[in-house]
């Protein structure tokens, strides 16, 4: 690095200097403003012809965007999806359901969770003891198969019971 003080007049002056010496147009005089204009002119009519080797813009590998077409859905293909979901999931519950299971009972639950919920100001879920969805076991939907866990509990709880982890 030049130490400005000692080689220049000015920051200004320090700052032409150091751009010629990047250029490697340090011992050429300054240009009047319309050399600068046709030198410009040439170089654009050169470098419109050269067609030799250029460097790539950027090293980054170029990515084509494309749309995805299924994430464009009507409002009616939506709410179609929506609807077979909760009817699945409906259905699943429902054959996790014992028909001995007294749903009195099991509404009790959710109940309980809703009113410590509004008591408490703490997030109370309804929880199957042994899960509903494990890959080993399917535990039934029924009163002796619920507690009722705060969210936070039952979120790390997750899908895991006693041993089976």
């Amino acid at each position: 690095m030049i130490n400005w003080r000692r080689s220049c007049c000015s920051r200004s002056h320090q700052a032409t200097y150091s751009a010629k010496v990047r250029h490697g147009t340090q011992d050429l005089p300054n240009k009047s403003p319309a050399e600068n204009k046709q030198y410009q002119a040439e170089w654009r009519k050169f470098n419109k012809t050269f067609v030799g080797p250029r460097k790539p813009k950027s090293l980054k590998p170029t990515v084509i965007k494309t749309v995805n077409v299924t994430t464009q859905k009507s409002r009616a293909q939506r709410k179609s999806e929506w609807s077979a979901y909760v009817v699945a999931r409906r259905k699943k519950r429902d054959k996790s359901m014992p028909n001995w299971a007294d749903k009195e009972k099991i509404l009790a639950f959710y109940v309980e969770a809703q009113r410590l919920t509004v008591e408490t100001g703490i997030q109370y879920e309804v929880d199957h003891i042994i899960p509903s969805n494990h890959k080993l076991v399917c535990g039934l939907h029924c009163e002796q198969n619920l507690q009722i866990l705060p969210r936070s509990e039952n979120r790390q709880k997750s899908n895991n019971f006693g041993m089976f982890k």
